[in-house]
């Protein structure tokens, strides 16, 4: 009876840590008001590295509970499937005994899909991303992507507009849970502005962040000729422009290193940084990024300036009427306009330095803490 009273969260994130990130601010509250623990369930080595690598998401996912490394990076076949079994097998007693089960999308499809079927009220389906973009819409678009139907008989939308997720078919009988905006909920944003000095000084203690940052979040770069060029472009300027002000790169999963370390060979404001977005977003002046990045809407909900330098070509520029595909989170699109960012740049900088007194958002969980409960 008492583990009924505290199932346990299985938590089911994909390769890419936007799920991961999603979900957090979530189970963080389960911990901290409930005392509900969680496993983080990921099946491949980057995941598993990038969460390593990324040392906010790391030391939340050890608060809450602990991360399940369902292959351990096993690449011989038969010893992975074993691990995965073996997992499974665990995974499955546990939510007979009542854990509860979130999910991005995994569920979906076989041989997961069995958990689904056999838990179906305990299962919850969750919007990938932590508020309502647009650009995700817009790839399906151009891609002709179906956006599929959620698995599990209960749905978590982060966005204000159940249009802005990619869930389709969504009937009357499922459970619909509004989570809105994760990651600016006051309990997230309190946890980050509590653990933000030392994650600094500890991670970064010869930076001077007394006037803020520059944070350029970088994506895919080589491989992609207008990104490659790009992203030199927005390097070369910055070394120019920034002054007493440190540029903090913070890398994607999938970014190239080499070509990033050295691109930044002798540059001495510029830092790798491996700390979480909103963190960085507690002491910088500017985000700015090579097209969209989701990063941006944490930084504006901050009250932090955000620039999207993109190139787009013309057939992108008109389907996103020649802006930014999110706009409600861009201050500033420039389009391969290096002169124009420049400028851009130096207005911002020019302004004196103010910390950000973002304390977050207090908002209701719909009933979605009571249902992960029952």
């Amino acid at each position: 009876m008492l583990f009924r009273n505290k199932p346990k969260l299985i938590v089911f994130v994909r390769n890419k840590l936007i799920t991961l990130d999603t979900v957090l601010p979530l189970l963080l509250e389960m911990k901290d008001k409930h005392n509900i623990s969680s496993e983080i369930v990921v099946f491949d080595k980057l995941a598993h590295d990038s969460i390593d690598k990324n040392i906010v998401l790391r030391d939340v996912v050890n608060y809450i509970g602990c991360e399940l490394f369902i292959t351990k990076g096993i690449k011989i076949k038969i010893l992975r499937r074993m691990y995965i079994l073996l997992s499974l097998v665990r995974l499955t007693v546990g939510c007979i005994r009542g854990n509860k089960i979130i999910h991005f999308g995994h569920l979906n499809r076989w041989p997961l899909k069995f958990l689904a079927l056999l838990f179906n009220k305990n299962t919850y389906q969750m919007q990938g991303s932590a508020y309502g973009f647009n650009y995700s819409g817009i790839n399906r678009s151009i891609k002709k992507f179906k956006k599929p139907s959620p698995v599990g008989k209960n749905i978590i939308i982060c966005a204000k507009d159940i249009k802005q997720t990619s869930f389709d078919n969504v009937g009357i009988e499922k459970n619909k849970y509004r989570f809105v905006e994760t990651r600016t909920r006051r309990s997230w944003v309190e946890y980050i502005n509590s653990k933000s000095e030392y994650y600094f000084s500890n991670y970064h203690p010869d930076v001077d962040i007394s006037n803020g940052a520059i944070v350029f979040i970088l994506g895919a770069i080589d491989g992609y000729e207008r990104k490659y060029k790009l992203f030199h472009s927005t390097i070369e300027a910055l070394s120019h422009i920034a002054g007493p002000v440190p540029i903090l790169l913070k890398p994607h999963a999938y970014t190239e290193m080499d070509t990033v370390k050295k691109a930044i060979a002798g540059l001495n404001s510029f830092h790798i940084t491996y700390l979480h977005p909103s963190v960085l977003a507690t002491r910088a002046q500017v985000f700015l990024s090579n097209n969209f990045s989701n990063t941006l809407a944490d930084a504006h909900s901050y009250g932090v300036k955000t620039i999207e330098y993109a190139h787009y070509d013309s057939d992108e520029l008109e389907i996103t009427d020649g802006g930014s595909t999110d706009p409600q989170f861009v201050d500033y699109f420039i389009n391969n306009d290096n002169n124009r960012f420049i400028e851009i740049m130096g207005e911002i900088l020019d302004q004196k330095y103010v910390k950000s007194s973002f304390r977050g958002h207090h908002r209701d969980d719909n009933g979605l803490f009571k249902s992960l409960l029952d």
